[in-house]
């Protein structure tokens, strides 16, 4: 059978991990996820390898 079946996308800067079915899903999931780190390096130019924080107290 030719054709797509699915593809997992792995991200080597920050190691997460995303499965997509369709090709045009799998472009969306890598466009979206190189938008969100380039605007994690807008936001934090001087340490663009930091990963969000949160405390509750």
């Amino acid at each position: 059978m030719c054709g797509w079946d699915q593809a997992v996308f792995r991200c080597g800067r920050c190691g997460a991990e995303h499965t997509a079915a369709t090709e045009a899903d799998y472009l969306k999931v890598v466009g979206a996820h190189g938008d969100a780190h380039a605007v994690w390096d807008r936001l934090n130019p001087t340490e663009p390898s930091l990963r969000p924080t949160f405390s509750l107290s």
